[in-house]
């Protein structure tokens, strides 16, 4: 009933661009490229690299918003979401939880398949709708890229691209440690370390810990709904044998535990009938409410329906676990003025994803006899082969009387898979 995902990925590119830093001029960069581009760069003004080139955020023929670091920590940005309400054009809508995030740029959405805005973390693509959405810690800028980007990106970036670039090893020994608290069990720490090792090789290591109790409780059966509990470790390592030659590794890991995504069920209270292709002519004709008839009610916080208790044969808890390990290696070569770069990357991600999937309140029938017929196929998802497990029931009960729970895994970046259970008992 419960299976994990997993995906990999494993790229490199080489690219031919002027080497960039994005920050509050007057930069401060060593490389002979950056220097020469922002020569005559004014205080206050920022540099970016939407297009592969250094070059002034004004002086840029594209539609860019772009976040300092200092931007970032003085508005508080935290994930995507934070990102979208301080940019204009860009919005970003979660519909399942972390497995479905869905960033919109211009309003060209992409509900189904690949997203059209693509996201990159130190110029590598994160591919999957569950990748899009990190936690924003130690940045060095962030940058919005409005329009069709293929020239520049590839493929899926039809509609813009989000870059986010992190801070680099620092010349001079430094660190930073930060707590955050709140209501609902707000509670978030984040420290970094950076600086030089040696007179060729600099290192910077950061973490993070998060936990939210969450904002809704079930009216099942009491249990929290939209919480989350996480934490990350990054580091990184710059080695610059020569005044040309670059080279940074970094590795990332993550752990997030999420809750199950606050929804409800309205039901229809107006105009009677029997749904279009529901009946069997002359066996069954169910008869229900087609319409909604007046002002939606607000769902209060605890009158969440759904189930957040795992059931005996449940493998796992409702909610979303994932584990996820990016490594990237950078390798850039100045030959004064044109850069030579080189991008590898290995991408792991593992996912289960369970949560209550038909949104009813049922009533348990104990005396209630159930007699179950299970089939078994077999389907394709993608590259991958996955096993569906059905369960169709019959009781002399209403349909009221039962217990209905949904399960299903998924894995992303580069392949997919799921499985669903659906139980009457």
């Amino acid at each position: 009933m419960a299976k994990l995902g997993k995906a990999f990925l494993l790229g490199a590119t080489g690219l031919v661009a002027v080497a960039a830093s994005a920050q509050v001029a007057p930069p401060v960069d060593t490389n002979a490229g950056l220097a020469a581009a922002t020569a005559d760069v004014l205080p206050g003004d920022i540099i970016v690299t939407a297009r592969k080139v250094s070059e002034r955020l004004q002086d840029a023929p594209v539609a860019i918003t772009a976040f300092t670091a200092a931007d970032i920590k003085s508005a508080r940005i935290e994930g995507i979401a934070d990102v979208a309400k301080l940019t204009p054009g860009l919005v970003f809508t979660p519909l399942f939880g972390r497995q479905n995030q869905l960033p919109i740029i211009r309003g060209a959405a992409q509900t189904l398949g690949p997203l059209n805005v693509g996201v990159f973390l130190d110029g590598i693509y994160l591919s999957g709708k569950g990748s899009v959405d990190l936690e924003l810690n130690d940045l060095e800028r962030i940058e919005v890229v409005e329009g069709p980007q293929s020239a520049l990106y590839g493929r899926n970036t039809f509609a813009g691209a989000i870059n986010y670039i992190t801070k680099r090893p620092s010349d001079t020994w430094g660190g930073s440690v930060e707590a955050t608290g709140g209501d609902h069990g707000l509670f978030k720490t984040t420290a970094s370390i950076s600086g030089p090792v040696s007179d060729t090789i600099r290192v910077r290591l950061g973490g993070y810990y998060r936990r939210f109790d969450g904002f809704y409780t079930s009216a099942i059966d009491g249990g929290r709904v939209d919480f989350d509990k996480d934490y990350g470790l990054t580091g990184t390592i710059e080695l610059r044998p020569t005044e040309r030659l670059t080279a940074t590794l970094r590795a990332t890991y993550t752990n997030n535990n999420d809750g199950q995504p606050p929804s409800s069920v309205i039901r229809n209270n107006f105009a009677p009938g029997t749904p279009a292709g529901s009946s069997i002519p002359g066996v069954f004709t169910p008869t229900r409410n087609l319409i909604f008839l007046g002002r939606v009610p607000a769902i209060p916080t605890n009158g969440v329906t759904v189930n957040t208790v795992a059931l005996p044969f449940q493998l796992g808890s409702f909610g979303d676990r994932e584990k996820t390990v990016r490594v990237n290696g950078t390798l850039a070569y100045d030959f004064d003025g044109v850069t030579l770069t080189s991008l590898t990357s290995y991408d792991r991600r593992h996912a289960e994803y369970t949560y209550d999937g038909d949104n009813t309140i049922c009533d348990r029938a104990a005396a209630a006899k159930t007699s179950a017929s299970r089939s078994r196929r077999r389907t394709r998802s993608g590259s991958r082969n996955t096993r569906c497990l059905r369960t169709t029931a019959s009781t002399a009960t209403s349909a009221r009387n039962c217990d209905c729970r949904r399960r299903a895994s998924t894995g992303s970046t580069g392949s997919s898979a799921s499985i669903s259970t659906i139980t009457a008992r």
